[in-house]
């Protein structure tokens, strides 16, 4: 609750304001934090990331995780669950509002690495997308997932990290202004 007093009071500045090991503290409770605090920040993470002043993955994450708490598909596919059944884990990925173009999605936000990357690394298991859509119903079902539009933050260029950036050390990611919009 402090943590979403003082973003909406001051904003958020990320490592300027903040400093690095603030940034990463806040945007760790923010990841980690209820649904409410979660959507009651997000309108100001937005700004800051228009601002360029949040690295877009943070803001990735937190719209895969908002969408997926409220059972919702997710965009970047950064939300996958792992439970047990007879005694083996098992990976159930959060569905994804287009699985076809989830890739697309991870590399204007500024992620190098496919999603077929972080689900091997995480399971252990070779993605395979047939098989995927093959189990998509029955996934829907299971994790009550709805048909009601994501909340989703598109930008219309691929992002870039600028020389002068790279030379400052700065990590985040610079993008031209985004246009917000709700998508199925």
């Amino acid at each position: 609750v402090k943590v979403l007093k003082i973003l909406n009071q001051y904003g958020y500045r990320g490592v300027y304001q903040f400093g690095y090991t603030g940034m990463r503290a806040i945007t760790s409770v923010v990841q980690h934090g209820s649904d409410s605090l979660q959507r009651g920040i997000y309108p100001t993470l937005v700004e800051a990331f228009k601002d360029s002043m949040l690295d877009p993955q943070i803001l990735m994450m937190l719209e895969d995780r908002i969408n997926t708490h409220a059972k919702r598909k997710q965009y970047c596919g950064t939300q996958i669950r792992v439970i047990y059944e007879d005694n083996k884990r098992v990976y159930d990925i959060f569905p994804l509002v287009n699985e076809d173009s989830v890739d697309v999605y991870r590399k204007k936000f500024g992620m190098q690495k496919p999603f077929a990357w972080y689900y091997e690394r995480l399971s252990h298991k070779k993605w395979n997308i047939e098989q995927y859509k093959n189990e998509l119903p029955a996934l829907m079902k299971k994790l009550k997932i709805t048909d009601s539009a994501s909340v989703h933050f598109d930008l219309p260029y691929p992002s870039f990290i600028s020389e002068a950036q790279k030379r400052m050390g700065i990590k985040y990611i610079r993008t031209p202004l985004p246009n917000f919009k709700k998508d199925k």
